[in-house]
């Protein structure tokens, strides 16, 4: 069975294009409404490459991926969902690409991830790019943890001119977001890095998600980490309701089988692509040709 995340403005148009890509014979297995409004409809197509898994050909596609540090057995599964013969029209077929709208008004997102994944340099890279777009960014912090991530924040906020606020307390955070859509369109809460093998850590993001009305999850995960390792993280952060996928510090790492990993084994879309950890630097929106382009040259 193949999975696959559409999305759209509204049921009816997303059904379209469901149809006009996958045909008649599809399963919807879920929908959900978006914050901004849109919805997200996952389907399943059931192939005849279910089971067993059949090997794919293509031995150029298949050693780029074990370069990669992809284990064998899910380069299998990868690929024995199309039958795509370049690299590029296998993650255009394989991978959901939904980059960040940061044009559009009355957005809240929130960045959660592990310990160095780069929320808080994320954080600010959006605050700029919609203070470019014309847009009036907000910056909220959960993270009263980390020793200088607040003042970072702060700090920036004073040169950017950004309004900067904390969140000490998840049983008012509502009506704090409340007043806050009343003078800002664009909002982003920053969150401390947890460990996904920490329930504790684990509870107080299900409690923030729980709580915070409108307010989609991003997951921030760095290039270049162990690949099965990743898969687990991206797992935890998605049961609590992280929905798409910001992959940071390309820069810095040769290989990228660990955002694949991630992406597959939870569908989560790719939503931007960090490759320079100058905050003036923009994320890149996800493309399968980008993707493709930054898998093959850097082996």
């Amino acid at each position: 069975m193949k999975l696959k995340t559409f999305f759209g403005p509204n049921i009816p148009t997303v059904m379209d294009k469901i149809r006009t890509e996958l045909g008649e014979n599809v399963l919807i297995i879920s929908s959900h409404r978006l914050p901004d409004g849109s919805v997200k409809l996952i389907t399943a197509i059931e192939t005849e490459l279910d089971v067993p898994l059949i090997p794919h050909q293509n031995t150029d596609l298949k050693e780029l991926l074990k370069r990669h540090h992809l284990p064998t057995d899910l380069i299998d599964r990868l690929l024995a969902q199309t039958n795509a013969d370049t690299l590029e029209s296998f993650l255009q077929s394989t991978f959901d690409f939904a980059p960040l709208s940061l044009q559009k008004t009355n957005r809240i997102y929130a960045l959660v991830g592990p310990h160095g994944s780069g929320k808080t340099t994320a954080l600010i890279k959006l605050a700029l790019q919609a203070k470019l777009n014309h847009l009036s960014p907000c910056l909220l912090t959960t993270d009263v943890v980390k020793a200088g991530a607040r003042e970072q924040l702060i700090s920036f906020c004073k040169i950017a001119q950004i309004p900067f606020l904390p969140l000490n307390d998840l049983n008012t955070l509502n009506n704090t977001l409340e007043t806050t859509r009343r003078h800002y369109n664009f909002i982003l809460i920053d969150t401390m890095g947890i460990s996904y093998l920490s329930e504790t850590d684990l509870a107080f993001l299900k409690q923030l998600k729980k709580t915070a009305h409108g307010v989609e999850f991003l997951l921030t995960l760095p290039a270049g980490l162990d690949v099965m390792e990743s898969a687990d993280i991206a797992t935890a952060f998605a049961q609590i309701g992280a929905n798409r996928l910001i992959a940071t510090q390309m820069d810095t790492s040769r290989y990228f089988g660990n955002l694949l990993a991630a992406a597959f084994q939870n569908n989560l879309p790719f939503a931007a692509f960090g490759q320079s950890a100058s905050l003036t630097e923009a994320f890149s929106a996800p493309t399968p040709q980008q993707l493709a382009a930054l898998l093959g040259e850097r082996i």
